[in-house]
């Protein structure tokens, strides 16, 4: 397990072009950010198309991460459920996939996927341990697109609050998944 210190030695190193940096940073994150876009694409030759296209963009990017004031992990798996989603909404557009589910969908079509990667499975397996409502948060955030104050609005929380509750969701996630 890399820690948080280590992730952002690694993404300094990145940023300085350095080689053998990049290949542990994917090791310890790949699994994960796979699991990511597979929950997004349903196909494991689009989540590895995607996974590429994120590991260029932290190759190219990787010293930007801390303007966006998120921690490389949480960097990382919104650079992967971005350009997963714009994956999926280009092939929507061009007729490849259906848009986007709402949640109900969401939990169905994850049953029909069932164990199509290991990676999917643990990711499910880990939001699965989160409490009910912050996984629900979690996919309809990450996985959806959903803002804060759309994810807020039903609850009657306070975007603010329901934003701290997600970053600690994805500590937890971050953990279970070995990050």
């Amino acid at each position: 397990m890399v820690l948080e210190d280590d992730m952002d030695r690694l993404m300094s190193r990145v940023a300085m072009a350095d080689r053998q940096a990049f290949a542990k940073l994917y090791t310890h994150t790949a699994p994960a950010l796979f699991a990511v876009a597979l929950q997004v694409l349903k196909t494991d030759a689009e989540a590895e198309e995607v996974l590429q296209e994120v590991y260029l963009r932290v190759w190219q990017r990787a010293g930007q991460y801390r303007g966006d004031g998120l921690a490389p992990m949480a960097w990382l798996i919104s650079l992967t459920r971005d350009a997963a989603v714009d994956k999926r909404r280009t092939d929507t557009h061009s007729g490849g996939h259906p848009p986007l589910p709402d949640e109900g969908a969401f939990e169905q079509d994850a049953g029909l996927r069932g164990a199509q990667s290991e990676a999917a499975l643990r990711f499910r397996q880990c939001l699965s341990k989160l409490p009910g409502d912050h996984a629900t948060a979690l996919r309809r955030a990450y996985l959806h697109g959903a803002g804060y104050a759309a994810l807020a609005e039903p609850t009657g929380r306070a975007a603010g609050d329901l934003r701290n509750g997600l970053g600690q969701s994805l500590k937890q996630l971050k953990v279970c998944l070995g990050g």
